[in-house]
């Protein structure tokens, strides 16, 4: 986060995060709040005989957004988008406004001609009052006004 938070609240905070993840490991942690943002530095303890600690991108995720909702529980508002998140969302985004690009002009065309012929310029058609229409994309197609007799 790109803010300064309460010390104690920061420090409760990891701490709580990392006894519900890492229960079985021993942590020093570290505050640093003379920088732009404060953040903590997590060291594991080093003991022998103590189980290795791996942590992939999944288990990072889930303490991230694990940290986010201990804040929020100390009425801080934090949230977690992984960078799959942040990703997915850019693709969602992109393709809205594909979307909307597409959609924008969908419906604009320009009379071309218009006029009165017998329907679907047939020769046995009754007369009816047309339109040709272009759109953006220079398709043309022809309108007819149904005669109600």
């Amino acid at each position: 986060m790109k803010c300064k938070l309460d010390q104690d609240i920061l420090k409760k905070t990891v701490y709580n995060t990392l006894t519900i993840h890492f229960h079985d490991h021993n942590f020093y942690f570290s505050l640093h709040p003379y920088t732009d943002n404060n953040h903590i530095t997590v060291i594991k303890k080093s003991l022998f005989n103590v189980k290795n600690l791996n942590i992939n991108k999944s288990l990072l995720n889930k303490v991230k957004l694990q940290f986010a909702i201990n804040l929020q529980l100390e009425s801080v508002n934090a949230t977690f988008s992984s960078a799959t998140d942040k990703q997915s969302n850019i693709e969602k985004k992109s393709a809205r406004l594909k979307r909307e690009n597409r959609l924008k002009d969908a419906n604009v065309y320009k009379i071309v001609d218009f006029g009165q012929a017998n329907y679907q310029f047939q020769i046995n058609g009754k007369q009816s009052i047309f339109a040709k229409l272009i759109d953006n994309n220079c398709s043309e197609k022809t309108m007819w006004l149904k005669q109600v007799n």
